[in-house]
């Protein structure tokens, strides 16, 4: 449970970016038939225009139908989907960290954030070279839009933002602002 978990974890500190986190994010809740549900939001990442198909072990109707007697079931189940932007895992008891491992491996499958790496160390490159005068300023917001362009699953976005925010000071501090 705890690989799951760090792995919970990373991918929605990744997502964090100021924003993203005050109105999306994962929801784990209880359900009454008895059972988990997982709510990840894939607005605005990589994951939120890809197909996701719908995964079904076990049988969750038959689960629902047998509630009071859930100790003698013993079913296990899990179903897994997509509604709008918002992935769904739904399980039984005791398949919580399957259903939440079966989610972020399809979340890892379907983030191709490589393509960014060459651009991420490009603008790496950018930040520390363009020199702190006055006549810099429109370069230091061009940089800016080029970081927000890059996924916020991309590891290296919040390193960028941070060494951004720090040469914008710099900026601050020379009065050339």
């Amino acid at each position: 449970m705890a690989d799951t978990l760090s792995k919970l974890q990373l991918w929605f500190r990744l997502h964090c970016d100021g924003e993203w986190e005050h109105s999306e994010g994962i929801n784990i809740e209880t359900l009454d038939n008895p059972g988990w549900q997982v709510q990840i939001s894939l607005k605005d990442t990589l994951l939120e225009q890809i197909d996701f198909p719908e995964i079904l072990v076990g049988d969750p109707e038959k689960d629902n139908l047998l509630n009071d007697y859930w100790e003698q079931a013993g079913e296990e189940w899990i179903r897994c989907y997509k509604e709008g932007h918002t992935l769904i895992g739904r399980c039984s008891p005791e398949m919580l960290e399957r259903t939440l491992a079966m989610l972020l491996q399809w979340c890892e499958e379907h983030t191709q954030i490589a393509a960014w790496d060459e651009t991420a160390q490009a603008l790496k490159q950018k930040c520390n070279s363009i020199e702190i005068r006055r006549e810099n300023i429109t370069a230091f917001r061009t940089l800016y839009q080029e970081i927000l362009a890059l996924p916020n699953e991309h590891p290296m976005k919040r390193m960028l933002m941070q060494l951004f925010y720090q040469r914008w000071r710099e900026l601050i501090s020379k009065g050339f602002l």
